[in-house]
Parts: structure tokens; sequence; C-alpha cells
């Protein structure tokens, strides 16, 4: 993919491919494993490149992999890091200067489709938010639990949502969120994602809310899920 630098709002996009899959129990990452006859990975690398509005598109992966990556018709291939906070981060940095925007999403969500790119694009270029998050209604009861397991209290699941990605921002202030969290040297648990993240510093996160089922990857019954949703 050609990269015009002087694009004025230019659009990257981040697969995050680090993870190793320990729990799904193959040598081979999920990432890479293959539903027909396309790696998983490559079923969002095709839908990124469809859009006419995505500049760069770059892989995150681990040190391993990046050999086998290069098949891939991508812009850069990084290397991650340890955990995905250090995985993305190190993608923020490979980015061309003249970035904008920037999508992120994990590669074990291959159900990503072309309206829901698009309608991150709409959103965050409106410039009134400095992200937009991917969510889902929860259908099923909520409930707390004590450390013994015993029921505690019911969760109203009304406003509740599961996150999921991609997720979109606002390059700078993703990139600047990132810098303050190393400085402060934060270490929130509940801060997993990157839409919580710029959340935290006080920033005005969307949501785009999908139907269905558009969860990712984990044990291998999801694999034959995703086949079928595919078919």
């Amino acid at each position: 993919m050609n990269i015009n630098l002087r694009v004025s709002r230019l659009i990257a996009v981040i697969i995050l491919a680090a993870g190793v899959g320990n729990r799904y129990g193959t040598k081979i990452p999920k990432q890479f494993l293959k539903i027909n006859d396309k790696e998983v990975i490559e079923i969002s690398i095709d839908a990124f490149r469809k859009s006419k509005e995505i500049n760069h598109i770059s892989i995150v992966t681990n040190s391993e992999f990046v050999d086998h990556c290069q098949k891939f018709e991508v812009d850069e291939i990084v290397v991650g890091g340890d955990k995905r906070r250090e995985s993305v981060y190190n993608g923020l940095l490979s980015l061309p200067l003249e970035t904008e925007y920037v999508i992120i999403h994990d590669a074990v969500r291959p159900l990503i489709t072309a309206d829901l790119i698009n309608n991150h694009i709409e959103l965050i270029k409106t410039n009134e938010y400095a992200a937009i998050d991917t969510v889902v209604q929860i259908t099923d009861n909520l409930i707390e639990t004590t450390k013994e397991g015993f029921h505690s209290k019911i969760v109203p699941r009304k406003n509740i949502r599961l996150s999921l990605t991609p997720e979109t921002f606002v390059f700078k202030i993703l990139l600047d969120c990132y810098m303050k969290s190393i400085e402060q040297k934060l270490n929130i648990p509940e801060i997993y994602d990157d839409a919580s993240l710029v959340n935290y510093f006080g920033y005005k996160v969307n949501t785009v809310e999908v139907i269905g089922f558009n969860s990712k990857i984990t044990f291998q019954e999801d694999l034959k899920l995703m086949k079928y949703f595919l078919e």
C-alpha cells in the first residue's frame, strides 16, 4: 500500500497480533490459524484495506512471527511487548507523524464490517470526541459474587455494555495519555483497554453499538463459530 504523506487527515490502523494464545491450546497463535483459505488476521486486514479512508496499516506482533507477517499487504510490522498496553504503545510510536486518527483492532476479532469501520471514522472526524469504542448489549443477567462464590447482588444491566474493538482515537490524544500513564506509573487493573485510558484522563469517549455475535477468538470452539458467521 502506498502512503501519501501529504494527506491532511491520515488515518492509521494498528492490528494487535502479539498474543501467543495460551488459552487456545495450540502452538500457532490463533490470529494465524485459518478460516477456510485465509488466516484470521487476514480477514481484518482485508476489511481495512477496502476502506478508502485508511492510509496506513500496521501489524504489532510477537518477534517470533515478524517474518510470518511479511506476506501480508500492510505498511509496517512492529514488535509488540509482553502486555497489550506495551504493544499498543510500540505501535503508536511507529506511526507516521502525519497521523491524525488511529484505529486499534484485535486481530482475533475477524467479524469487523465496512459499516462498523465507516461509523467509527464518521464519528471521530467530527472532532467532538477523543475516542470511539465498539460496544454490544448484555443480554444475560449480571450478578456480583462473594469471594466464596455466593450470590452477593444483582448488577442492573440497563446501561452496561461489553467493550470490543475496533477503538478509534484522535492520535495525539491517545499518545499523550500513554505518555502520562508512563510518567505517572499508572497501574489500575480496571483500565484494560485504550478507551478506558482516554476516559480516565478526562476525555470524552463515544460508542458505536453492534448487534449480535462479535466476540473474539479465545477458545477452539470460537473458531468454529467465526467460520459459521463468516459463511
